[in-house]
């Protein structure tokens, strides 16, 4: 039961962890969408067609990937050691468990073949050598996560191009989406014009069939033998 504890607990917590880094990763190309489209904006270059847009939008979007706290590995693939350093900043507690306990493991060990020693002494060499070893893996593996903090995880290039594709793709969604929203202003402005046009047409109408009456009322008043006949 332990075992099976520790396995599912181990599973969900690697589950949700990669869930919390593709709803960053996610929030990240959003942000950086809208912060280069910004940055479009205000640039004090002549106006560049829609090539050169597209370049430079590119080249903020790389800018952006490598600016986010990651350190860009060429090739398609992760090394060995790369792949060690990721895991360790991301798991220091698992990282720390691995090597504490087959640390304090082996001194016990090592104490069981000295025979002149009580059971009691082998137990209080291997607490005092066990939390020594186990302070210093915890010192050695806290220094290595502040170290993979401060510069980052490694990714592969393809990642980074992958990440830079995925906020292109998110720029034309937004771009679709506003595209779809000026047009549906549009029309809804087109029909508030042309119903005020009609009103404004049955408005004149009205009136002017009011006046050609009050015309009509005027002139049968100021006509005595129409008015007798």
């Amino acid at each position: 039961m332990p075992t099976l504890f520790m396995f599912s607990f181990s599973g969900e917590s690697r589950h949700l962890g990669k869930m919390r880094e593709i709803a960053n990763e996610t929030k990240h190309s959003s942000e950086t969408v809208r912060w280069a489209e910004d940055a479009l904006e205000h640039i004090d270059a002549p106006v560049m067609n829609h090539r050169e847009t597209e370049e430079h939008l590119l080249k903020l979007y790389q800018k952006s990937v490598k600016d986010s706290g990651v350190n860009i590995v060429p090739g398609d693939q992760l090394g060995i050691h790369h792949r060690i350093a990721n895991y360790t900043a991301a798991n220091p507690i698992k990282v720390l468990a691995t090597l504490a306990l087959p640390s304090v493991a082996w001194i016990f060990y090592g104490n069981t073949g000295k025979q002149h020693l009580d059971f009691s002494v082998k137990l209080m060499h291997t607490r005092v050598f066990g939390q020594f070893a186990t302070i210093s893996i915890l010192l050695g593996v806290i220094g290595f996560k502040e170290f993979m903090d401060y510069n980052g995880r490694f990714i592969t290039e393809r990642e980074a191009n992958d990440r830079v594709e995925e906020m292109q793709h998110v720029r034309q969604e937004l771009m679709s989406r506003l595209h779809a929203d000026k047009e549906q202003v549009q029309a809804q402005q087109q029909k508030i014009k042309s119903a005020h046009d009609q009103d404004v047409k049955n408005h004149n109408v009205h009136s002017k069939k009011k006046k050609v009456q009050k015309q009509s009322e005027t002139q049968d008043a100021t006509d005595p033998v129409a008015s007798t006949v």
